[in-house]
């Protein structure tokens, strides 16, 4: 293996891993508009899909690039999606996970291993001054000569 930096190394790869979260960052976008029923098929069609699409390109340029990386995060995504809805049933549920069970529970996307959770206030969105200022913390430092 050959490492080589250079500045057009440098341009393609950081186009490449842009492209490819914001394809992960769409996928997840696109979540929201997939319907409930046959959810699964139809992220196993995105994958199948987007997948092709990326081994379709031949990559000489920096759009090229672009285009195989949204497509590999979309595919990237839709696989995470897929794999943690049918690993997750299987999972035993647990008052005190441990260790491993955090890490496979955050790598899957479950959130089970988090110790925190986030709780803000219904009533921040009707006046989001007020709102705010009562869900947070706020000091202000006065000067006086």
């Amino acid at each position: 293996m050959k490492f080589k930096l250079n500045a057009k190394n440098a341009t393609s790869t950081s186009v490449g891993v842009a492209s490819t979260g914001l394809g992960v960052m769409v996928s997840k976008g696109t979540n929201s508009l997939l319907p409930v029923s046959n959810r699964t098929a139809i992220r196993v069609g995105i994958v199948a899909l987007a997948a092709l699409g990326a081994a379709s390109i031949e990559s000489k340029g920096h759009v090229e690039t672009a285009a195989q990386g949204l497509l590999a995060g979309i595919a990237v995504e839709q696989t995470v999606q897929v794999v943690s809805n049918l690993i997750a049933p299987t999972l035993p549920e647990s008052e005190t996970p441990g260790k491993f069970e955090k890490f496979g529970r955050n790598m899957l996307g479950l959130n089970g291993g988090n110790d925190f959770s986030y709780d803000l206030d219904s009533n921040m969105w009707e006046n989001p001054i007020n709102g705010f200022s009562n869900a947070v913390e706020v000091t202000t430092n006065s000067m006086e000569s």
